[in-house]
């Protein structure tokens, strides 16, 4: 282990496994979101738009498009837990629970030793 890396913890609505024209209009549409559109590891062919969380930012668009949209999509929070302990944990701060709940879908975990 290495003492000297600092713990990160990382929150993102991510919409999954999407074909690139569906993608590219979720970034285009939510512009004023910060966001990553990323080829997704299972399917070259699909992506996978990211949009990091923050407490200043107001994600209630972004849920009722997703949440009302037609297209069956997969979409959910991901937390990403960087740290140089092989056993660590965390606690979901309160506005990230509150954007799921309101959007809902998957939530998928990250762990990675440093």
């Amino acid at each position: 282990m290495n003492e000297s890396k600092p713990r990160t913890e990382r929150y993102s609505f991510r919409v999954v496994c999407v074909p690139k024209l569906v993608a590219e209009e979720i970034s285009k549409k939510f512009a004023h979101l910060p966001c990553r559109v990323n080829p997704y590891f299972k399917n070259e062919k699909k992506f996978v738009v990211s949009f990091p969380l923050t407490k200043d930012k107001n994600y209630d668009a972004l849920g009722k498009y997703l949440v009302g949209c037609k297209r069956k999509m997969t979409y959910g929070l991901w937390v990403s837990l960087g740290t140089n302990r092989d056993s660590d944990g965390l606690t979901v701060p309160k506005y990230v629970c509150d954007i799921y709940q309101k959007i809902g879908g998957t939530i998928d975990f990250s762990f990675t030793v440093l």
